[in-house]
């Protein structure tokens, strides 16, 4: 069953010499009859175990997986498939769950196996590792000591990841049980070498990738915009474009062509999204070089921000996603111990010490996620009682740190202090289907509703809410509001104008149809920064606008 070796990125849990989390997960190469279906009913690993079965008797399914050579090793190879001496390896493997002190999680833990460095021919040989006992089938296959250590029929601890360095470069590869197994196969008893290939470019490489500087979306979120720069001394005449898919290693058949353009054209090309984008650069006799470091370049589809206490602006829409300085998107490794990716994600806000607070709407929970981006704790579960929810839209946090939450489907506003203990419901029955909550500084409450016009207020005095009151009208049912130190309210709406501006009991003050030629229709979601900047991010359009403080008030 091969399939088993297939592995989601949001299991793994290993993180990089660096400390980052590896947000890439494993394929089985093989397609077969346990594993998919290919062009043969078998595999070369099936292959070989029924012929080293053929004529005895069927015992343990997958024992076969024993038969390895007596050392194992891997080769580390450059783009261009030359090896890579004194490359820097950590590998990691992932967890039985039956027999080690993983709890029964098959995970790919933080910590690795092994460490090394490739010897002149770029070899790493894996060492041995004794299983908890050993013991030989009635068909002559023997668990014996090898890498995998506690290796099960069920090749659950047959996988390895392998983080490589060479100089500033990094790329993470796999290699599993059953390499070694057709290796033996092969007739390779005593010594098998697995080669790895890599996206690393090699040191005698004649040209040289540019270096990717940004890409930011081109109209719409489906078409971006990537701009690059050459290398000093290149000897390229032309550089080529490829995408590759998101979640899987850096491997040339994962590679799709984009374009190919002169060197002397402008640096910058639009094309339709994809996941990742790399580029090569190719010399006048064809010679092709590794591939530059890859950026993200999948679809800009901005939801609500939210800025951490470095003011570092974070969006969310699939994903969790940091938007730097230039406007490039970057996506957040997060990490879940219940398992699994986080799904759609309505709402994000940073807690008091960073922390990152999600709503997790099917499951009617409120997840934490730490720094590190591993799950911490959450808080509330499905159902219509005090401190559970039904479809967590929105959240919100007051400066105390407790989380207020648009609790869609229960029609309130449910709040929990800071360490997810239940506070209280506010407005039971008294607003219909809650899909976006700000708090401002006196704790008041402000409430867009599903399919309705305008905004709602639910004003506080001391620790009670009174009821809800209307705020302002719209024309149609606004997207986001947020609110600032100085008691202001702003509402985004797909119509003109699209941001308005009112007081805290309805105002108006003013309103922005846009910002330096730029449309603010559309704006999905919107926040304060922690300059006091207005920063809207206007959806399917992938565009941050960031508006100053000293203009919200004032003429544009």
């Amino acid at each position: 069953d091969y399939y088993t070796l297939d592995f989601w990125r949001y299991v793994i849990f290993a993180r990089d010499k660096n400390g980052e989390l590896f947000d890439v997960g494993h394929s089985y190469p093989h397609t077969g009859m346990m594993r998919g279906h290919g062009p043969h009913t078998f595999n070369e690993a099936t292959a070989i175990a029924m012929n080293w079965e053929r004529g005895k008797h069927r015992g343990y399914f997958g024992a076969h997986l024993f038969n390895l050579p007596r050392q194992c090793g891997i080769r580390i190879l450059d783009f261009n498939g030359n090896p890579i001496p004194d490359a820097e390896l950590r590998l990691f493997r992932r967890g039985a769950g039956v027999h080690t002190a993983d709890k029964g999680m098959r995970v790919i833990p933080e910590d690795p196996i092994f460490e090394g460095r490739t010897d002149e021919n770029g070899v790493f040989m894996l060492p041995n590792e004794e299983p908890p006992f050993e013991f030989t089938t009635t068909i002559g296959y023997s668990r014996a000591p090898s890498p995998f250590g506690d290796a099960l029929v069920l090749s659950d601890t047959g996988l390895f990841l392998i983080e490589i360095w060479k100089n500033d470069r990094r790329d993470v590869q796999f290699t599993n049980v059953t390499e070694f197994m057709i290796g033996r196969g092969r007739g390779y008893e005593n010594v098998y070498i697995d080669d790895i290939e890599t996206f690393l470019p090699g040191e005698d490489d004649v040209v040289k990738p540019p270096v990717i500087t940004r890409i930011e979306p081109d109209g719409w979120a489906d078409r971006l915009k990537i701009r690059w720069a050459n290398v000093k001394d290149n000897t390229a005449v032309k550089f080529r474009i490829y995408t590759l898919r998101a979640g899987l290693p850096f491997e040339k058949k994962y590679m799709t062509e984009i374009a190919t353009v002169d060197v002397s054209r402008s640096l910058a090309f639009t094309f339709r999204a994809g996941a990742l984008v790399t580029m090569t650069g190719i010399d006048k006799y064809g010679n092709e070089s590794a591939p530059a470091k890859p950026v993200y370049g999948g679809r800009y589809y901005f939801g609500k921000p939210a800025v951490n206490r470095r003011n570092e602006l974070f969006v969310a829409d699939w994903r969790v996603s940091r938007i730097d300085g230039v406007g490039t998107m970057h996506p957040i490794a997060l990490r879940s111990l219940h398992g699994g990716r986080p799904g759609h994600v309505p709402a994000i806000a940073f807690g008091p010490n960073d922390e990152l607070i999600i709503p997790k709407p099917g499951s009617g929970r409120i997840f934490i996620y730490g720094t590190n981006g591993v799950e911490t704790s959450y808080f509330g579960e499905k159902g219509d009682g005090d401190g559970q929810l039904n479809w967590p839209a929105d959240i919100d946090l007051d400066k105390a740190g407790n989380v207020y939450v648009a609790d869609r489907d229960n029609n309130r506003i449910a709040i929990f202090s800071a360490d997810g203990k239940f506070i209280q419901n506010v407005a039971a029955g008294q607003i219909e289907k809650p899909v976006a909550v700000e708090v401002d500084n006196n704790g008041n409450l402000y409430v867009i509703q599903f399919k309705k016009t305008g905004v709602v207020k639910i004003p506080r005095t001391g620790e009670v809410y009174g009821a809800p009151v209307n705020l302002v009208e719209t024309k149609k049912q606004p997207y986001d509001i947020t609110s600032d130190a100085n008691g202001r309210i702003y509402v985004s709406q797909d119509i003109d104008p699209g941001i308005l501006v009112v007081d805290s009991n309805g105002k108006d003050i003013t309103s922005f149809t846009e910002w330096r030629g730029q449309s603010l229709r559309g704006t999905a979601g919107m926040i304060i920064d922690r300059g006091g900047w207005l920063v809207c991010c206007l959806g399917n359009r992938g565009i941050v606008v960031r508006i100053p403080a000293s203009a919200i008030a004032g003429p544009q």
